[in-house]
């Protein structure tokens, strides 16, 4: 599943889940933007952690205080989303290889509150739902 920036050609794409019983433990995201990909592994608990994020910031479209955030099991995934109230989420999206050699990528996507959000948020449940 893909997350694109509204703005420019930025996007985290998140693909080959690998599941542990009824949940996701690991899959692969792989971040692009400004001439640069970065991927690395992305081991979760529960994995739906960044669905869950999602749905909430599509619930508050309107929004919120502050930024809401979610970060992997080991810090390879962190996700921070800050709502401007003037009709833009920034999402704040860093990638970690925390093993030799050590890397961080992070990028900035833009998203439009309402439909492009509530896709996201659809597809991201998807993504972390048996059998989809």
């Amino acid at each position: 599943m893909k997350i694109s920036s509204s703005q420019g050609s930025g996007f985290l794409e998140l693909r080959d889940s690998e599941w542990s019983g009824a949940e996701v433990a690991s899959f692969t995201a792989t971040l692009t933007a400004d001439g640069m990909e970065a991927s690395t592994g992305v081991y979760v608990m529960g994995g739906d952690g960044v669905a869950n994020l999602f749905e909430a910031m599509a619930t508050e479209w309107r929004g919120w205080d502050g930024v809401k955030g979610w970060e992997s099991l080991e810090g390879d995934l962190e996700v921070a989303a800050q709502h401007d109230r003037l009709g833009q989420i920034t999402v704040r999206i860093t990638l970690r290889h925390n093993l030799p050699p050590e890397w961080e990528a992070r990028a900035e996507l833009t998203l439009d509150p309402g439909e492009q959000l509530e896709v996201a948020a659809r597809d991201l449940r998807r993504f972390f739902t048996p059998g989809e």
